[in-house]
């Protein structure tokens, strides 16, 4: 699996957990922000 396929993964996560009504969850949120920052992995500004 290509890195750009974690990425995309990685910000439709994001993008659930802090957007989505049906799925809005901080500590999810938190937690994926922090494993994004453990490997260094970029994230959309509207993210950090």
């Amino acid at each position: 699996m290509s890195q750009c396929q974690y990425f995309y993964g990685l910000e439709r996560l994001l993008y659930y957990y802090k957007n989505d009504p049906a799925f809005i969850d901080s500590e999810k949120f938190k937690q994926w922000i922090a494993y994004a920052q453990e490997y260094d992995m970029e994230v959309s500004e509207e993210y950090k």
